[in-house]
């Protein structure tokens, strides 16, 4: 691959680390072939989703259509297409893709298990979902399930899941096994308390509110339901977290493991401490079942988490990837022995990192503005 082609620049909002379509970056982190400077971004074991406005671009597996077109022979693929309108809030799913617009859903892809949320269980491409109109203000998917954040027309906040439920998932015990319709899941919110976040991953699903609060649901084997005390395997339920840091302001969930960010202060946007809890990506030999801290040497201002691994950005815009890596080198540590990271790393060629997020074959950074 021609050098030019893996330098990073400020004229290239976004690079990736991995595999884009049927290029590979050989563990370097490089600019996108085709420029983007969209903020809604999403990422999956099957392929990553970036949107500006009504334009989307995605790229990776397409056996199911879930880049936004028709399906496709080739392993490895890229799509660009024009939403129909503009779209807010992204997430991608194993082999899915749901977009959320002011008051409107939309998917693509699989609906096996009811990914699509009602969409046609034969069509192709982008679907509209059955919603009543309501605000959304928040989507999330797993590897077979979605969550969607909405606010009500009377102002009232509610989370509704569709997908494979086998974990408990969706929420709602009365689910069953899989559903294409949407659940709600019932959170009990204490008065004037809100929801900020809705988080997928894996087979758990996740809610974080203005209280710092967290109710957690679906697969919690590896102590991802923050209960010290509790080993189920399952919460079919949401469950408030007792094991938490103080002022919990985002939180990210990989498949075996969990992410929190400690802020300062609960009502703002400040930010600092890691935390983490399970096991895998958690820089950690064991299984840890409380959050213990992971310190990075300085504030941390956004965390992410794919399946397998993590990412975080600390103040400054050093960005630090740790878990396991790929035959392509998604961590951005240039080709490794070991492909499994455990202490996180800083990635030397992403000064000036604002995001991250963490897909199965690509990671995805965006940089500040020149």
């Amino acid at each position: 691959m021609p050098s030019r082609t893996c330098a990073v620049t400020r004229a290239c909002a976004w690079s990736v680390a991995g595999r884009w379509g049927a290029r590979t970056t050989h563990g370097r982190l490089c600019a996108l072939p085709t420029p983007w400077c969209g903020t809604v971004a999403a990422a999956s074991v099957s392929h990553a989703v970036l949107v500006d406005g009504d334009q989307v671009l995605a790229a990776g597996q397409n056996g199911a259509g879930q880049l936004g077109t028709r399906p496709c022979a080739e392993h490895w693929h890229i799509a660009a297409w024009q939403a129909p309108e503009p779209i807010q809030h992204v997430a991608a799913g194993m082999g899915f893709s749901v977009l959320g617009a002011a008051h409107a859903l939309y998917a693509c892809g699989t609906n096996v298990r009811g990914q699509r949320g009602g969409g046609s269980p034969l069509g192709h491409g982008l679907v509209r979902l059955p919603w009543r109109g309501a605000a959304v203000e928040g989507i999330a998917a797993g590897l077979d399930h979605a969550l969607v954040l909405a606010r009500e027309a009377h102002g009232a906040q509610s989370v509704y899941a569709w997908g494979l439920n086998t974990d408990g998932q969706v929420g709602d015990p009365g689910a069953g096994t899989w559903t294409p319709v949407l659940r709600r899941a019932a959170i009990p919110l204490v008065p004037q308390e809100r929801l900020v976040r809705v988080v997928a991953g894996g087979d758990t699903s996740a809610v974080l509110t203005d209280h710092g609060r967290l109710f957690v649901w679906g697969n919690t084997e590896y102590g991802q339901a923050l209960q010290p005390d509790d080993t189920a395997d399952q919460q079919t339920v949401p469950l408030l977290a007792t094991a938490l840091p103080p002022h919990v302001c985002d939180v990210q969930l990989g498949g075996s493991f969990v992410l929190l960010l400690d802020g300062v202060n609960t009502l703002t946007t400040d930010n600092g401490t890691l935390h983490v809890a399970g096991y895998g990506a958690t820089g950690h030999a064991d299984t840890v079942r409380t959050p213990v801290p992971l310190p990075l040497g300085e504030r941390v201002v956004r965390i992410h988490a794919g399946l397998h691994y993590a990412a975080a950005i600390t103040e400054s815009g050093d960005l630090y990837t740790w878990g396991l890596d790929t035959p392509d080198g998604r961590l951005a540590h240039g080709p490794l022995a070991d492909r499994r990271v455990v202490r996180p790393r800083r990635v030397t060629a992403a000064a000036g990192a604002a995001d991250v997020i963490c897909g199965g074959a690509s990671l995805l950074v965006r940089h500040t503005a020149a």
